[in-house]
């Protein structure tokens, strides 16, 4: 044999043990097995050490994992906004010299209501709106400054953009969510004005991954009206749900409905929101206590300056710590408020109502998560604890696509591309 066929049959076998050598981690799931030793807190096998520590990253149709598609409930969403400009307003309009005037949002249109006493505030209310928020509010009703009740909406450009930035928002809230979880080269793209495509190859549970990114993490503090006895609420609820055909259940929308249609019969800044209960050991919801809330939250997760995992008597629990913004808010409204009950919520759900015996100045709180054993508890624990850190969803996420696409395929293609070669 000539010495330069020597050399290329050497280079030859040289390249292909080489490459054997760099694909063996991932032929044999090194990655899986290194996953397995991380969870279980076990050193890795022995032979890791004789092999490279990076594998090739395998996609959705290879590995395994999950295909979801989420669609973004801008509804809520532009009512918190709306809510943020209805207290700018008010402030701006106070400082300018109105006095006496009531400002609130009717959610259903996301108009904003401002009456007056007189129409010299009338007008400077008209004249105030059109020079500094000619962009954002536009006159909805009213022919002249005359009137003493004025009504604004959003313009359509700015209704627009708020729905594009609130999409876009989720999405990176989402991507930055499964960063933290850990996925591998996961894909995470938009669809249309207001869904998300999330792809997580590889994911070993895929129930807690999509509890993580449809949390909203949406913290809110707000005060219990208990001017309807209980009774008349739970009664008021039981007839509406047989005179309007509303499931018996509590999911977001079937709240949603209910407050639509008890419109009228409680007060107009109130809502009704549910605190779950739970079963023991299968932590299936059994029920539910209804509670009337002031809409407006006094203090929201967007004053959060830490959140994070505590333990006491073995139960784990998320302590949160509020900035200078969130700690005045709290104090002012735990002042104001004293005698009265102040429910936790979180995604709109009613975590904890407790009574508030004194002003609470710190500028500290807590959320206990209710039944269950000790390491679900903690895995709750720690995810809330990470959504509330990364912040809020701007929207609620609905679960429209879920597909699991198991490992076998991948496993079928990888076996067949190896015996072709």
């Amino acid at each position: 044999m000539p010495t330069s066929w020597k050399w290329k049959v050497a280079l030859f076998a040289f390249l292909t043990v080489l490459a054997i050598y760099l694909i063996t981690p991932t032929v044999f799931g090194f990655r899986d097995r290194y996953d397995l030793a991380v969870e279980t807190n076990t050193p890795v096998p022995w032979y890791f050490s004789f092999f490279p520590a990076k594998w090739i990253n395998l996609g959705l149709d290879l590995r395994g994992g999950i295909y979801l598609e989420f669609e973004v409930e801008l509804s809520k969403a532009v009512q918190n906004k709306v809510d943020l400009i209805t207290d700018d307003l008010k402030r701006s309009l106070t400082s300018e010299g109105v006095q006496d005037l009531t400002i609130r949002q009717e959610p259903s249109d996301y108009t904003i209501q401002i009456n007056v006493k007189n129409d010299d505030d009338a007008s400077k209310v008209i004249d105030y709106v059109n020079k500094q928020y000619s962009d954002l509010l536009v006159r909805r009703s009213g022919a002249s400054s005359s009137e003493i009740s004025l009504s604004f909406g959003l313009t359509d450009k700015y209704y627009e953009y708020l729905k594009n930035q609130i999409s876009k928002q989720a999405l990176e809230k989402v991507r930055n969510r499964i960063d933290k979880y850990g996925v591998a080269e996961p894909s995470i793209h938009r669809l249309g004005s207001n869904r998300i495509a999330v792809e997580l190859p590889g994911i070993k549970d895929p129930n807690r991954a999509i509890n993580l990114i449809k949390k909203a993490g949406q913290l809110e503090f707000k005060i219990v009206d208990e001017s309807v006895p209980q009774a008349k609420l739970q009664q008021l609820i039981a007839d509406a749900k047989k005179e309007n055909g509303i499931p018996d259940d509590y999911s977001s929308k079937t709240v949603a409905k209910l407050n639509e249609v008890l419109k009228g019969k409680i007060p107009s800044d109130d809502e009704i929101a549910y605190e779950l209960q739970y079963d023991s050991i299968s932590r299936k919801i059994t029920g539910g206590i209804p509670y009337l809330l002031h809409r407006k939250a006094g203090v929201t997760g967007e004053m959060l300056k830490d959140a994070k995992v505590n333990v006491h008597n073995n139960e784990p629990y998320v302590s949160l710590v509020f900035d200078q913004t969130g700690t005045t808010a709290f104090g002012e409204v735990t002042k104001n408020n004293v005698g009265r009950r102040m429910a936790i919520l979180l995604d709109g759900v009613v975590t904890k109502a407790p009574s508030i015996r004194e002003p609470i100045l710190g500028g500290q709180a807590q959320i206990t998560l209710g039944y269950g054993g000790y390491g679900d508890l903690l895995k709750e624990a720690e995810d809330l604890s990470l959504v509330l850190q990364e912040g809020a969803l701007p929207a609620q996420l609905t679960e429209e696509t879920k597909t699991i696409i198991g490992p076998s395929l991948g496993a079928d293609s990888i076996h067949k591309g190896i015996m072709a070669t």
